[in-house]
């Protein structure tokens, strides 16, 4: 467990960071520190010992890798953690695409990803509380807030088709997949379609819909 010293002056919240890999998880307290007013008051690499963690300091965010070494189960670590922290915000660190592994992990309580591979500017404007491009989820904009119509509306947008074709693989009219989106423009804050299909391509990932 590696925690860092303590500046009161400059952070004002608290986070979390699980993180298997030692000189990955340096690098993101170093990184957390230098460009954000967040505080990592514990850092590991152990699931357990994460969820010991999260109950004891109840932290304001939670930054999770979901793919940790000792056998914890990724979602099963996401569950456990909400439910220890209900009021944190988590968002999970994956090395992969998001696909529907991503919409599980969302539907058991996480409320957003960052990519692996995502420049570091992403990890600060979500931890900022900026949402560019649908990267991050907070509390009223959880996939769970969607009818199951409406996600399937959603995956199929992820998937490249148009209004026209959703009509058709649905078997319902345009003019009611207009309203379904128009719906999940409004419960997700989303403000433009171009802008809702890159959300839904990043929970979704860009698989073909069968």
């Amino acid at each position: 467990m590696q925690t860092p010293p303590d500046k009161p002056d400059t952070f004002t919240k608290r986070l979390l960071l699980v993180e298997d890999h030692a000189i990955v998880r340096e690098s993101l307290v170093g990184l957390i520190h230098q460009r954000t007013g967040y505080r990592v008051v514990a850092a590991t690499g152990d699931g357990r010992e994460a969820l010991e963690h999260a109950m004891a300091l109840q932290p304001d965010v939670m930054l999770v890798d979901f793919y940790l070494e000792g056998g914890f189960d990724g979602l099963e670590l996401v569950k456990a953690l909400r439910s220890a922290c209900p009021k944190a915000r988590l968002i999970v660190l994956t090395a992969l695409s998001h696909g529907q592994r991503g919409e599980e992990v969302l539907r058991c309580g996480a409320d957003g990803f960052i990519g692996k591979s995502d420049p570091p500017q992403h990890l600060f404007a979500v931890l900022s509380g900026e949402v560019p491009g649908g990267m991050e989820r907070g509390p009223q904009t959880q996939l769970s807030v969607l009818s199951d119509r409406e996600t399937s509306v959603l995956r199929l947008f992820a998937a490249g088709y148009t209004v026209r074709e959703i009509a058709a693989n649905l078997g319902i009219s345009r003019k009611t997949i207009e309203t379904h989106r128009c719906n999940i423009r409004e419960k997700l804050n989303v403000g433009t379609s171009d802008e809702l299909r890159t959300m839904a391509r990043r929970y979704f990932g860009n698989a073909e819909v069968a």
